[in-house]
C-alpha cells in the first residue's frame, strides 16, 4: 500500500499546485480589470464624516498627509483624509473623543474621496484644508 499511497500523495500535491497557479491567475486579472475600471472611473464621490470615532479602510496603507493628521489609501481606490487624534490599525481608523463635548465641538473630521486616481488627486488639490482644521478649532 506505501506506493500506492505515496503515488496519491503525488498527484494531489500535482493537482493542489495547479489550482493554486489557476488561483493567483485569476487573482491578477481581476486585479487588472479592477485597476482598469478604476483609472476609467468618470464619477466621484466625497463624503465627510464628522465626529465618528470609526472609519473601515481595507487595505489602506498611509500616504502624505498634506496637512491632515493621517492619510490613508486603499487598494480599492478610496483616499481617507482624517483630521483630530485618529491611529490606524488593520482595516480600521479609530478617533479619540472626548464623549463630554461630543456635541459641542469638531472633534474629528473623517473626509473620503472615492474617484479615480487622476480626479482624487484633482480633488484633495482644490480641498481646503485650512477651513476644516478652522472649523475644528472653534468652540461652541
Amino acid at each position: 500500500m506505501g506506493p500506492l499511497q505515496k503515488e496519491l500523495m503525488e498527484l494531489r500535491r500535482a493537482e493542489s499546485g495547479r489550482r493554486d497557479a489557476d488561483t493567483d491567475t485569476r487573482t491578477r486579472a481581476a486585479q487588472a480589470r479592477m485597476a482598469e475600471a478604476r483609472a476609467n472611473r468618470r464619477d466621484a464621490s466625497v463624503t465627510i464624516y464628522v465626529n465618528s470615532g470609526q472609519g473601515q479602510m481595507h487595505g489602506a496603507e498611509p500616504i502624505p498627509s498634506g496637512g491632515a493628521s493621517l492619510a490613508l489609501r486603499e487598494r480599492a481606490g478610496a483616499t481617507h483624509l482624517l483630521f483630530g487624534e485618529w491611529r490606524h490599525s488593520d482595516a480600521f481608523a479609530m478617533a479619540t473623543i472626548d464623549e463630554s463635548a461630543a456635541t459641542t465641538r469638531v472633534q474629528a473630521v473623517h473626509v473620503r474621496v472615492d474617484a479615480s486616481d487622476d480626479m482624487s488627486a484633482e480633488l484633495l488639490r482644490a480641498f481646503d484644508l485650512n477651513a476644516v482644521k478652522e472649523v475644528m478649532n472653534r468652540e461652541r
